[in-house]
């Protein structure tokens, strides 16, 4: 065997070793860079409008996920004090809901 059909047999032996899908692949991307948490920002509203309830959610007027931090814009003030004295309760609740979605933190407008 001569070197360069050396090198082409290490070559093709050391990618097929390391082959994985494109879903596999971006997958990983994803979670390094906290990219996966916006996947899951339907099932989070989801999640808001079972753990809120109905009237709260239709005075939800922004609801984003950015990293591993829910932002929740309200359009009433009181409304929104109110939310803020149970922030920790509610991050719990959407912790137990959708847990794959990493929310650390709720913001509340």
């Amino acid at each position: 065997m001569n070197n360069k059909e050396f090198k082409k047999e290490l070559y093709i032996k050391r990618h097929v070793a390391d082959e994985a899908s494109i879903k596999e692949v971006l997958g990983s991307l994803f979670s390094i860079y906290h990219i996966d948490v916006c996947t899951y920002e339907d099932e989070l509203k989801e999640a808001w409008h079972s753990i809120a309830g109905e009237l709260i959610f239709k005075m939800t007027t922004k609801f984003f996920v950015s990293h591993t931090c829910l932002y929740i814009s309200v359009s009433s003030a009181a409304l929104k004090n109110e939310l803020l004295m149970i922030r920790g309760s509610l991050l719990q609740k959407l912790q137990e809901q959708v847990p794959q979605a990493g929310i650390k933190n709720i913001y509340i407008k």
